[in-house]
């Protein structure tokens, strides 16, 4: 069955139904969007960061004067909802070693070398994995050779550079997520600050994931971290949400834009249901669509 839920894991969540304060989402305003053609910054491949994260889903919502978002009493199928997790990541890119932990070490260890994700408790022991399907470690903190430089812009208070990378249904050019990578670049090393993911399926924005990089620390994370004990007999868990393929989006990639290519093609707008899910029930929060 499904992963064991633990009482101490650090992956604190609140999910709401009904309101959305608009204090919950960051506030970003672009002071210049003109894309400049200068190197992406070189971040180190090995790193620690207490990070938090944010999701907002808004799905036939109304924006209120005090700035909350309220579902219509005469619209039952509107959604409004808000996640919220916190956890400890360690990047270990030289020994292809990811891993999300609580401050009692219990969370999941992702091993590219193994191919599985594994949900351990604070001793290590495993108590389920889900297959990568071949999926394959980023360096640094994940932008990509794709992204664009869109230069300065006011982030909080702060003028930091923003890195894009639109993903994209191919030939049709529809803009499905907008990935915004916010990097202090005022010292010698830069230093991420926060990665926040617009889910605008067809052009149609609907939900936000903010992940804010709390603190952010260069160097190889102790290895303790990544130890899996009974890896070899540890089950596969129910509750891998398809992932079998590698993506990040737990395999909903190739359906999804399948689908949504069918839909613009035949100049139909049919949105997906947005859900906030735990990663293998136990994990950081995400948004899933369903179409």
């Amino acid at each position: 069955d499904n992963p064991p839920s633990n009482p101490h894991y650090l992956f604190r969540s609140s999910l709401h139904s009904s309101c959305i304060m608009s204090r919950a989402l960051f506030a970003v305003a672009i002071a210049c969007a003109v894309a400049v053609a200068v190197a992406q910054p070189a971040f180190p491949d090995n790193w620690t960061s207490d990070q938090t994260n944010q999701i907002a889903i808004n799905q036939g919502g109304v924006k209120s004067p005090d700035g909350s978002i309220c579902c219509p009493p005469d619209a039952p199928e509107c959604k409004v909802q808000t996640g919220f997790s916190a956890a400890i990541q360690y990047q270990w890119y030289s020994g292809n070693m990811s891993a999300t932990k609580g401050p009692d070490n219990s969370g999941i260890v992702v091993d590219f070398n193994a191919q599985k994700e594994y949900a351990v408790l604070a001793n290590g022991s495993c108590t389920a994995y889900c297959p990568l399907g071949g999926q394959t470690m980023s360096p640094g903190i994940g932008i990509g050779p794709n992204a664009t430089n869109l230069g300065k812009v006011n982030y909080n208070g702060r003028m930091l550079n923003l890195y894009q990378v639109l993903t994209q249904i191919p030939i049709l050019n529809i803009t499905m997520e907008a990935t915004n990578f916010y990097v202090d670049e005022s010292g010698a090393t830069p230093i991420p600050v926060a990665i926040i993911q617009l889910i605008e399926p067809l052009g149609h924005q609907i939900g936000q994931q903010n992940n804010t990089f709390v603190s952010f620390v260069p160097g190889v994370p102790d290895k303790s971290h990544f130890t899996v004990v009974g890896a070899a007999s540890c089950p596969m868990s129910k509750n891998c949400n398809g992932n079998n393929g590698g993506d990040d989006d737990g395999g909903q990639g190739s359906s999804m834009f399948m689908t949504a290519r069918r839909l613009a093609s035949e100049g139909t707008v049919e949105m997906p249901e947005a859900s906030i899910v735990s990663h293998m029930g136990v994990g950081q929060k995400k948004i899933q669509l369903d179409w």
